[in-house]
């Protein structure tokens, strides 16, 4: 019976103190994104800004591109086979900031951002597309060019299945 009194005023005496400990408060400069661990906020309409703003870092071997198809379809491929889209990474935050940069200076978010994505892409990449070949809307006629420049993925076309149907680069 003694072990368990001495157990409750240990416990009480605890309780105590760590409620008296003050609370540190997080300074803005250990956020997520000062410490590289999420994305940071874009400062200009610019390639190397978006690059610096996105929240994916590296996109080897699990890039998804897509252009003519809806976005639930990108979706499931996505959910099936993990890969990253532009939407993951550039998140809402980083893409709304990017759209108000640019559009101050006449620029196109879009495009920005459908580089940088495929400046990011290495090893297998695949894009979702209906139709055969590398051409495709504005956006992807980018990304293709961008990824044939760097020769850095293994690029296939695939249907809405994730099955590959064309090798492309």
């Amino acid at each position: 019976m003694y072990f368990f009194k001495t157990l409750s005023i240990a416990a009480i005496v605890l309780g105590a103190v760590s409620n008296a400990v003050p609370l540190i408060e997080p300074q803005e400069d250990i956020s997520l994104a000062a410490r590289g661990a999420g994305p940071s906020k874009p400062s200009a309409c610019t390639l190397d800004a978006a690059l610096a703003a996105a929240s994916v870092k590296s996109l080897r071997g699990n890039a998804l591109f897509y252009t003519g198809v809806s976005l639930p379809k990108v979706q499931a491929v996505q959910k099936k086979s993990g890969r990253k889209s532009i939407l993951d990474v550039f998140p809402a935050t980083v893409r709304d900031e990017l759209q108000v940069l640019c559009h101050k200076s006449g620029g196109d978010a879009w495009a920005i951002m459908s580089q940088a994505m495929a400046e990011l892409a290495s090893g297998e990449t695949w894009v979702l597309k209906t139709t055969p070949g590398h051409a495709g809307g504005t956006y992807w006629n980018m990304e293709y060019n961008v990824m044939a420049q760097h020769r850095q993925v293994t690029l296939y076309r695939v249907d809405e299945a994730g099955a590959k149907v064309e090798h492309l680069l």
